[in-house]
């Protein structure tokens, strides 16, 4: 089940760029507990977050970032602090309410898509690049809607500690930072950028505060050892298929599984 989960959730993101903490965390919990469930993805989320944000660190712009980051600095350990003090059956249904909140900024973003050919939740490129305009030197140039200016850099703080708060407890920090950058940004590669940034620093943040929580055991750390290589194969799957599958079938696929999830999470719990 665990080797299941994760080959589905790093198969997803190589094919649809589509959220692997959120598929992942849709599975685990129904063969380890949310808090080793989340644990596990800190890790090997980072890995495939990491592979993704090599090619575009360039297009980042670290003073909108900036007040996310710091907002996060707060959710984070909110979020830890939460996740090792709760019930596990109340986590199950937290967890489950914040895989459908998930799904319901995914299916923003998507309709956002199709308007505008704009990102989805974890950046899909779906539309074609070649209908963007593009500047004298071949990239699309980044136009935004609205800065810090428009929505207030504590406004933005705030969304980073949501986000980071969602982060930190399960593995599933997108919903308010997607909304915020499909309205900053016209350009679904400036989102993708910026997304894969912002949850490579979640990702980052999240372990320290697991290890002093006390979540990574002997057995943890050997289930991740396991997991690298099944979630490298899933990376390479996913992303051979890229051009041979329709992502967009298969991203409704995985919605609709995970809202099955997450409603027999919350039942079940």
């Amino acid at each position: 089940m665990i080797a299941f989960a994760l080959l589905a959730a790093a198969f997803a993101i190589g094919l649809t760029g589509y959220g692997f903490g959120l598929v992942a965390m849709g599975i685990l919990p129904y063969a380890m507990t949310v808090a080793d469930s989340n644990a596990l993805v800190a890790v090997l989320g980072l890995v495939v977050i990491l592979i993704a944000f090599v090619p575009r660190v360039r297009e980042v712009r670290v003073r909108i970032l900036l007040p996310l980051l710091i907002g996060a600095l707060a959710g984070v350990p909110l979020g830890v602090f939460v996740l090792v003090r709760l019930d596990e059956r109340l986590l199950r249904v937290l967890l489950g309410a914040a895989i459908l909140l998930a799904l319901a900024g995914s299916l923003y973003g998507s309709r956002r898509a199709a308007r505008g050919g704009v990102a989805d939740q974890t950046g899909d490129e779906s539309a074609d690049p070649g209908a963007l305009p593009r500047d004298g030197t071949g990239r699309v140039p980044t136009r935004e809607r609205r800065g810090r200016r428009g929505a207030g850099a504590l406004l933005v703080a705030l969304i980073g500690v949501v986000s980071g708060s969602f982060g930190g407890a399960f593995s599933v920090s997108g919903p308010p930072v997607v909304i915020y950058f499909n309205e900053i940004f016209s350009d679904k590669s400036a989102i993708k950028a910026h997304l894969v940034a912002y949850f490579s620093f979640i990702m980052a943040l999240r372990m320290p505060f697991l290890f002093a929580a006390g979540v990574y055991d002997r057995a943890l750390l050997e289930m991740i050892l396991f997991g690298l290589p099944v979630v490298l194969i899933g990376l390479w799957i996913g992303t051979r298929l890229h051009d041979r599958l329709p992502s967009a079938v298969v991203r409704r696929i995985i919605q609709v599984l995970l809202a099955v999830s997450a409603t027999l999470l919350i039942a079940g719990a």
